[in-house]
C-alpha cells in the first residue's frame, strides 16, 4: 500500500497487526500514526491519527 502523503526519509514507521482484528497500525511516522482497515466494499483504505487504537499498541507508540 503507498499513499500520497510526503515522506521524510530518516522515519522509519514500525507496523503492529492488531490482534482479533484485521487492522495494521503504522507508528509513528512523521505523518503521525494511522490505522490501515479493510472496508465494507472489500478496498483497504489508511485512516490518519490514533483513534479507537488498543492500549497495549498505544503504550509503545508513545
Amino acid at each position: 500500500m503507498s499513499d500520497d502523503l510526503p515522506h521524510v526519509e530518516r522515519y522509519f514507521p514500525g507496523v503492529v497487526r492488531e490482534s482479533g482484528a484485521d487492522v495494521l497500525w503504522v507508528l509513528p511516522t512523521d505523518q503521525g500514526n494511522a490505522s490501515v482497515r479493510q472496508g465494507s466494499d472489500g478496498s483497504w483504505g489508511r485512516t490518519s491519527g490514533s483513534e479507537g487504537m488498543p492500549d497495549d499498541i498505544a503504550e509503545p507508540a508513545r
